[in-house]
């Protein structure tokens, strides 16, 4: 999640780069216009016509910041909640995993506990056990 928030991050920041290209562009073409035509670029129309794209050009970049931000921030939201479900997950296993060899060994205890060494144990034909019980 957080590679893919910084993925998201860095294509908003490659729009802003592309809206600054833009509004240079409009900007060197409203002067390139201004000048063509007897107009003086920096002032009159022709600056006010720039100074409009360099506005809107800047509002639009924040924008895309704004919006680089937003993505990186989810993603490590995103992330964080993840990794608590995680814990969580793994805590809940271990708890699980607890409690049920309690419940193995409470059970092996109720049927009179593990078998010992000096045990007899039943041979299929008589005889003396494995463990020297005779049977």
């Amino acid at each position: 999640e957080q590679m893919k928030a910084k993925a998201q991050e860095l294509q908003y920041r490659q729009q802003g780069v592309q809206v600054l290209e833009k509004t240079l562009a409009t900007a060197a073409t409203i002067r390139a216009r201004a000048g063509a035509g007897s107009i003086d670029p920096f002032g009159g129309s022709a600056a006010a016509l720039t100074n409009y794209a360099f506005g809107q050009g800047i509002e639009e970049k924040q924008m895309t910041e704004m919006n680089a931000q937003l993505a990186f921030l989810g993603g490590e939201t995103t992330a964080a909640s993840l990794r608590a479900q995680g814990s969580a997950a793994a805590t809940a296993g271990f708890i699980t995993a607890g409690t049920t060899l309690l419940s193995t060994g409470a059970n092996i205890m109720k049927v009179g506990g593990m078998p010992s060494l000096t045990t007899p144990v039943a041979q299929p034909y008589g005889g003396v056990g494995r463990f020297g019980g005779v049977i």
